[in-house]
């Protein structure tokens, strides 16, 4: 798992982590704590 920052509140969850490895994915996106949460699988 991995969490990370929203770089603001109207951007897309995955532009969290551009570059994301593999089989990572949005798990969930915490839009009022600008915040998203990616996991593997």
């Amino acid at each position: 798992m991995a969490v990370l920052a929203l770089k603001d509140k109207k951007a897309d969850a995955t532009e969290s982590w551009r570059n994301a490895p593999a089989g990572r994915h949005v798990d969930r996106d915490v839009r009022e704590h600008e915040y998203v949460i990616w996991r593997r699988g």
